[in-house]
């Protein structure tokens, strides 16, 4: 069982694709190193051609994974919880509709350890995430803001000029 990541995918694709050599290099650091070793995992688990192994894989993509859905304990370094604590510091959030895609950690982990003790999942590519359930950006600084924390929604160049930008952030 390997853990790669969506962002190994098309944002368009499905468990069945994967990026290109070219889409991979253009990524940050982290996604092209995850996307190399998936491609190393699917070569392993190869049946044909030269060098094949054929061995038992299952490859899990997750998405942002975030905070214990009853505990909300999370990574104090992430991308989510950076974002969140620019929002409550600067008082401004992004008035975007993109999703952020947060899946809890022990959606993650139970998905994961599921697949583990079931044989079915062996040669099978399994995406690890909450679309349905997450929010977008906008909705996320309204769900902020109901909540009585101060959030501007602003456009990506306003919102990096106050929360990014910074030299407290």
């Amino acid at each position: 069982h390997h853990v790669s990541t969506v962002s190994t995918a098309p944002s368009d694709g499905d468990e069945e694709s994967f990026l290109s050599l070219e889409e991979a290099a253009s990524q940050s650091g982290y996604g092209a190193s995850k996307w190399v070793a998936e491609a190393l995992v699917r070569r392993a688990a190869d049946t044909n051609g030269p060098g094949a192994l054929g061995l038992p894989v299952c490859i899990h993509r997750p998405g942002l994974v975030v905070g214990h859905s009853a505990r909300g304990r999370g990574n104090d370094d992430d991308f989510v919880h950076r974002y969140l604590a620019a929002c409550v510091r600067h008082g401004v959030c992004l008035d975007e509709d993109a999703i952020l895609d947060m899946t809890p950690v022990d959606y993650v982990a139970r998905a994961i350890v599921s697949a583990v003790v079931d044989s079915s999942s062996v040669g099978r590519v399994l995406h690890l995430n909450n679309v349905r359930g997450s929010l977008s950006f906008r909705a996320l600084g309204r769900e902020l803001a109901a909540l009585g924390v101060p959030c501007e929604l602003l456009d990506h160049a306003r919102f990096r000029e106050r929360a990014v930008l910074p030299a407290q952030s």
